[in-house]
């Protein structure tokens, strides 16, 4: 049974703090603003149970919150955009236990570098652990309507598994979203299931660790009833978890690293910087390419603008995950890669 008075909290990972608000299911009720929260009292008491909500945007964790909680402040996206910017709490009862659904920014945000989401996630999780809060357990999203995973998709499976560690996979729910009701479509969505399960890029080193999975159909909004029952039975198989501290919460605590020389940190600049050599590449080949053929010049201008872009972001992200010295290096690896875009570029346009 969901607690009548729901309150949502927002960290705001720039101030240090948490602003919230609440909302009453039964009525409408003005904001009561609180006062801003430091991090060394972040909203949560010794007994919650705190669970993490992680994945790609789209994947519908917004919809698990809004079908668990009721809370009309979780707001539901129509199309592939992220509607969660910041990493967001909700409180609700289950089972007689006060359960914390802290919510984070979905990787592959379209506002948001994945840089900066890891960032704020690992700085939160460090904050959470020096105040001696524990995650119970870590909910990871996938859409069971994917055909194959991404690259993208990969990549953020890597880096999850980085985060939580071996010793915390027990505590992790592997949850397939967007399941359809029946017939040929579920069937088929079952057989990618199994996959997922049986590869080691997928889902089975973490489920060979403890991890468990789960399904959550996709529901129409006359079914709340049933979609909130559905949430609750899931959250329900986490309360009697034992908390534990993830790997990286341990590297950054108890070993006093920064997020980017934490396991998953280095792993991301490792992919970032790959991403950089690869541009370099890129443009080189282009730039040849271009000098062949006056027809092909400005489809492959129009490619060396979008490489610039995109060099750009490497660059960015690079400079947020890389520490001080590795910031120098890596911001000097991106310019020479902006740099040579740009001198492609204008010779194209010149010729």
């Amino acid at each position: 049974m969901v607690k009548v008075l729901i309150e949502s909290n927002v960290w705001r990972e720039d101030s240090g703090s948490i602003h919230g608000g609440y909302e009453d299911l039964g009525g409408e009720f003005d904001d009561v603003a609180s006062d801003s929260i430091t991090a060394s009292t972040l909203n949560h008491e010794s007994d919650d149970t705190i669970i993490l909500l992680i994945g790609q945007t789209g994947t519908g964790k917004t919809s698990f919150i809004y079908n668990a909680t009721g809370n009309p402040n979780a707001k539901i996206g129509e199309e592939l955009e992220s509607e969660t910017s910041e990493i967001s709490q909700y409180d609700l009862f289950v089972d007689g236990h006060r359960v914390v659904l802290v919510d984070t920014p979905g990787f592959d945000d379209t506002e948001i570098p994945d840089a900066d989401i890891f960032r704020n996630l690992a700085e939160w999780l460090a904050k959470s652990y020096k105040q001696g809060k524990l995650i119970a357990g870590i909910i990871y999203f996938q859409r069971i309507t994917d055909n194959r995973l991404s690259k993208n998709a990969k990549r953020n499976i890597f880096t999850f598994k980085d985060i939580c560690g071996e010793g915390f996979m027990e505590n992790v729910m592997l949850l397939s979203t967007l399941w359809a009701r029946d017939g040929a479509e579920r069937e088929k969505q079952a057989r990618r299931e199994d996959k997922y399960k049986e590869n080691g890029d997928y889902w089975k080193s973490m489920l060979d660790q403890g991890a468990k999975t789960d399904r959550y159909r996709h529901y129409d909004p006359h079914e709340f009833g049933d979609a909130q029952r559905r949430a609750h039975e899931i959250i329900s198989k986490i309360l009697d978890n034992q908390p534990q501290t993830t790997r990286i919460q341990q590297e950054m605590v108890d070993e006093e690293r920064k997020a980017h020389e934490t396991t998953a940190g280095i792993h991301l600049v490792s992919e970032i910087d790959r991403l950089q050599e690869k541009f370099d590449r890129l443009i080189h080949d282009l730039e040849e390419k271009a000098n062949k053929s006056e027809r092909d010049r400005e489809q492959y201008k129009a490619k060396l603008d979008d490489l610039q872009k995109q060099a750009r972001e490497a660059e960015t992200q690079s400079q947020k995950l890389h520490g001080t010295y590795k910031a120098t290096v890596a911001a000097a690896i991106g310019a020479v890669v902006v740099s040579v875009a740009a001198v492609a570029a204008a010779a194209l346009s010149s010729s």
